[in-house]
């Protein structure tokens, strides 16, 4: 019953934000969402609200940075999956999700990719090692503040291959929808972003 208000509630705040949804979660029992562009605050609570929306509540699991989880609303974001994460310390993460989730039978983990509000060279590699290693589906969740449209989109397999892997991330991303583009990070990792960098130095 809760669920069922709390989806009506994020349903009419969203409508009445003026934004629209669109897509539809896998009808999968486990799988992994990446949600991007991150470039505000308010990115996290559209994509709550989204969540309450769709009821993902109850299996569905995600990061965040431990500041936030104080008081009242640190026990309200922990029922609400959420689990605090010290930056600095994030000791064997990748390890103890991957084993956290092939314990359970359903589970959605919610992860955002660039890791920071501002711009950076990378993504953060957490998402791609636990889709590879769980062998899991990657669903692509999309913040358009261009357009206000807020969602779901392409679902997608990770072959292992980043050189195959990545063009079909970076082809669905757009740098304009964040809501300040210029903060939206280069969608590769860390090595390659180091790599890069060599190239031009050499050339």
């Amino acid at each position: 019953m809760l669920a069922k208000v709390f989806s009506i509630v994020a349903g009419i705040f969203l409508k009445a934000s003026g934004w629209k949804i669109e897509g539809e979660l896998p009808s999968l029992p486990k799988y992994i969402v990446i949600t991007a562009p991150h470039t505000s605050n308010w990115d996290f609570f559209l994509f709550l609200a989204l969540g309450l929306h769709w009821r993902m509540m109850g299996k569905t699991h995600w990061f965040a940075k431990h500041t936030i989880f104080v008081g009242w609303i640190g026990r309200l974001l922990r029922s609400m999956g959420g689990i605090p994460v010290d930056r600095a310390h994030p000791h064997r993460l990748v390890e103890h999700t991957i084993a956290a989730m092939a314990q359970k039978q359903d589970m959605i983990l919610v992860l955002a990719p660039e890791g920071t509000r501002h711009w950076t060279d990378h993504w953060k590699r957490g998402f791609y090692l636990i889709a590879t290693k769980t062998e899991l589906p990657l669903a692509l969740a999309f913040i358009n503040y261009a357009d206000k449209v807020i969602g779901i989109g392409p679902t997608i397999r990770i072959s292992g291959d980043a050189d195959k892997d990545w063009p079909l991330i970076r082809s669905f991303y757009q740098q304009h929808w964040a809501r300040h583009p210029a903060d939206f990070s280069t969608m590769r990792f860390k090595d390659s972003a180091r790599s890069a960098r060599s190239k031009d130095v050499d050339h």
